[in-house]
């Protein structure tokens, strides 16, 4: 049991810490878009809204929490795509490779396909991990449906992510109410 004593003292002071290396998270609303997203703070001061080239409207956010940055980028669709589960994947794919340039990821694990996202039955999802040219990790999910695109990406900070937590906030989206 003295043995044991050492342990349980290391423990009970270390558990706290790694308690505190990810935020608690709470459901925010992104702007005017109608999506939802689990983040550390509201993002209501600094949601970005915008239009692209094909007049979709597009918005951003990113918030700090703790060492970490929380990104999210929705895309409400001008026409909506239709459902072929192959081009909407491309379609996602190839905004992912996008973002990659713009981010300047110098390494990447791969695209992980076929994620479901809770919710929204017409929503298909892709996981990868990004190094970016300053060294710092990401954690990076992408959602597309027949309306909309999202990209969610968490990192940046020193250390591991914390698996579980950065899951909620990856898996956390919610598509606009029809």
């Amino acid at each position: 049991m003295k043995t044991l004593l050492p342990f349980f003292l290391l423990l009970s002071v270390f558990t706290p810490l790694q308690a505190q290396d990810f935020p608690k998270l709470s459901r925010y609303e992104i702007g005017e878009s109608g999506f939802e997203a689990y983040l550390p703070c509201s993002p209501a001061d600094v949601v970005d809204s915008s239009v692209s080239d094909d007049g979709s409207p597009v918005w951003t956010a990113e918030v700090e929490g703790g060492d970490l940055l929380f990104g999210i980028i929705c895309v409400k669709f001008a026409e909506p795509l239709g459902f072929d589960a192959e081009l909407n994947t491309q379609l996602l794919e190839s905004y992912l490779d996008y973002l990659k340039e713009a981010f300047e990821v110098s390494e990447s694990v791969g695209y992980g396909y076929g994620h479901v996202l809770e919710l929204s039955e017409n929503a298909l999802g892709m996981l990868d991990y990004w190094l970016d040219s300053d060294g710092y990790e990401w954690k990076i999910k992408g959602w597309v449906s027949n309306s909309y695109l999202t990209v969610l990406y968490v990192g940046g900070g020193e250390g591991e992510l914390n698996e579980e937590a950065s899951n909620m906030f990856l898996d956390g989206i919610r598509f606009p109410a029809k």
